[in-house]
């Protein structure tokens, strides 16, 4: 069921190393298990009529305990926790390129570029290579659980094109104050094009341990992550396709650049989050709170970025400086520490301001990046946030600056305002402000490849944004928009150099969200618009997502369904072209890619713990158009059936 990778796993340590292939040898073995009383599981639904022997005997009981936090508290300086989501919406977009917008090669796992712009929020020296971030995983986006039963998570899904992913979650309270678990996930897609082949592995451990008096936390955590693209270039002649109507089958009969290379992206992070309350104070019920709080935190990451090519076509790059057979590499490691002091504040009389919270960080961040040779940076920075909540909670403030004191980046800040505060009828409105300056990052300064070759000394960029939010709850819409001003952004021109552009660019964007319901018919809708005033900032200027669809519960309430069309859209627009060499997105004049509706039809429903979903994606394939393309000379596949199923555990 799940292929091994060969890659992550020598580089876990030895005790991972066995947890490693264990766990992947049981999930085959589990999955068909899984799979075997699924489907036998429906059947008794289906010739039950009501399913009204088989659940009522064997119910499912939820565990009195499940939620899930992470090492960031509130402005109490409270954890808080989250339940696990059981609603159906969205569950049939497992593609992350289609639900965040992003480009891609035409397959999922592949290089991916965004259409809705953003700015940095990072004064530090960064790598600045982010065409898979997509498909990472990293300690800010981990769960801790805190459970009083073994928790099993299972998501599983399938698509035309042999396209499998499984992702498996494991947690349990090994004591009461003690939790762990770990995360699986492996993904593979060989998609319709020749040598257009993704392998995704994802494997994390985490652990949360607290004191019985909640006095000390410790969150520590190690993740992996490996992810293989076989990247062909493109098609190398696209008239064919743009004048026929191919079926998926048929893409594998286009010839495309290169048919031999690869490129691998490594990632390993192991981070470590505790503090400890060194003054605190009860309440009336005895429970306790933070008055001063110190917090460490310390974070290691190891990047690596292999390129091969050995049967290279000339024609594709228009340099070949080294060797014939290609085979470049890059990586980085990187420590960032920091050492926080937390002041935590109630006012019991004042509404305006009933909460307040101030903190105090100084810490440093050690670079070494290598690329034929070593770069060693490192920056001394420190940090200030203030945060207050009033009126209960609808009126907020919260400010944070960063400035870096000394290294590569001396002078470098951040500095991001936002205030909260109510409206009439409900409403809610943040408005806000960021400004920051911040340095090249290190590879559109330097780059050493077979192919290309620059060294640049680029100015540091700055960026002003101004943004608000509008929320209006009980009719089930937002709004909300930015104004950004940039000077000296740094692009990718159209032979894939990193160039800076000399004029003030302003982007524009706005947001709007409304969800009508009718009876038990829903319409969902979710639309960006966005305009520059400056070519070198490539973005869409409309996108939108639409869900059209029934919800009901079925067989005496015991199946939860929905039943519907989703419909995602991007303007047309000349958005990037892709260099395998480099992985990097850059400009292109030739071909107008997007415009095209990607029309799905799906089918949602849930039983007991276990959510389904059936879908049948890009419906419009030969209706409204016989073919399209989201990044130039990479088609996207036509119509195809998914299904996919979200299963938990408790025992």
């Amino acid at each position: 069921m799940i292929a091994i990778s060969e890659n992550i796993a020598e580089h876990l340590p030895v005790q991972l190393y066995k947890a490693y292939f264990q766990i992947n040898y049981l999930c085959s073995i589990t999955m068909k298990f899984l799979f075997r009383k699924l489907f036998l599981s429906l059947f008794l639904f289906s010739s039950s009529g009501a399913f009204s022997l088989s659940v009522d005997s064997a119910e499912v009981k939820v565990p009195t305990i499940l939620h899930y936090t992470t090492p960031e508290t509130d402005i109490g300086g409270l954890l808080t926790y989250s339940s696990l989501d059981t609603l159906l919406n969205d569950l049939e977009i497992i593609n992350p390129t289609v639900k965040y917008f992003y480009n891609d090669l035409s397959n999922i796992g592949s290089a991916t570029d965004p259409k809705l712009f953003s700015i940095s929020r990072n004064c530090l020296t960064e790598f600045g290579n982010h065409s898979f971030d997509l498909y990472k995983w990293t300690p800010s986006t981990m769960h801790y659980y805190k459970t009083n039963k073994r928790f099993t998570n299972l998501n599983y899904h399938s698509s035309g094109g042999k396209e499998q992913q499984i992702t498996i979650t494991l947690a349990q309270n090994i004591l009461k104050n003690w939790n762990a678990g770990i995360d699986f996930n492996r993904q593979g897609s060989p998609g319709f094009l020749t040598n257009g082949k993704t392998f995704i592995t994802n494997f994390d451990f985490c652990t949360w341990y607290h004191l019985p008096n909640n006095r000390y936390h410790i969150f520590a955590s190690a993740t992996w992550n490996s992810i293989i693209n076989k990247v062909d270039g493109g098609l190398a002649n696209d008239s064919l396709y743009k004048k026929s109507n191919f079926s998926n089958n048929d893409l594998k009969g286009l010839s495309v650049f290169l048919i031999d290379a690869e490129q691998h992206v490594r990632n390993h992070i192991f981070s470590i989050t505790h503090f400890y309350d060194l003054a605190t104070t009860r309440d009336s019920v005895g429970v306790a709170s933070p008055i001063l709080r110190l917090t460490h935190h310390i974070e290691y990451e190891r990047f690596s970025y292999h390129y091969s090519d050995n049967t290279s076509d000339t024609s594709f790059y228009a340099n070949n400086y080294f060797a014939t057979n290609i085979d470049d590499t890059l990586h980085y490691d990187k420590v960032t520490n920091k050492l926080s002091l937390q002041a935590f504040h109630t006012f019991n009389n004042f509404k305006p301001v009933h909460h307040a919270f101030l903190e105090l960080t100084g810490g440093n961040q050690w670079f070494n990046y290598n690329q034929f040779y070593d770069t060693t940076i490192t920056d001394y920075f420190t940090e200030a946030h203030l945060k207050t909540a009033g009126i209960k909670n609808r009126c907020t403030l919260d400010v944070l600056g960063k400035y870096i004191l000394n290294g590569a980046d001396e002078k470098n800040y951040f500095f991001c305002l936002k205030f909260q505060f109510p409206l009439i009828w409900g409403t809610d409105m943040n408005i806000g402000l960021q400004n920051e300056k911040q340095s090249p990052t290190l590879i559109q300064n330097f780059y050493q490849s077979n192919h290309f070759v620059w060294q640049n000394n680029f100015d540091r960029i700055t960026s002003q944004q101004f943004f608000f939010q509008i929320n209006l709850k009980k009719y089930n819409f937002s709004v909300a928009g930015t104004s950004t001003f940039i000077g000296r952004y740094i692009y990718y021109d159209s032979v894939g150099e990193p160039a800076q552009s000399p004029d003030s660019i302003q982007v524009s964007q706005l947001f709007i969200q409304k969800d009508f319901q009718v009876w038990k018919i829903h319409f969902n809708n979710s639309v960006w618009i966005q305009e520059t005033n400056n070519d070198v900032v490539r973005i869409p200027e409309f996108n939108s997502h639409h869900a059209l669809f029934f919800e009901d519960l079925f067989f005496k309430k015991k199946l939860y369904a929905q039943i519907g069309f989703d419909v995602h859209c991007s303007s047309g627009y000349y958005s990037n072209a892709y260099s395998p060499a480099t992985s990097i997105f850059y400009q292109q004049n030739s071909e107008k890619t997007n415009g095209y509706p990607l029309i799905d039809l799906f089918v949602n429903f849930k039983i007991k713990t276990a959510r389904l979903f059936f879908k049948y994606q890009n419906m419009g394939d030969g209706l409204v158009a016989n073919n399209y393309l989201n990044t130039p000379h990479y088609p996207m596949p036509g119509g195809m059936i998914q299904f996919g199923v979200n299963w938990r555990f408790f025992d």
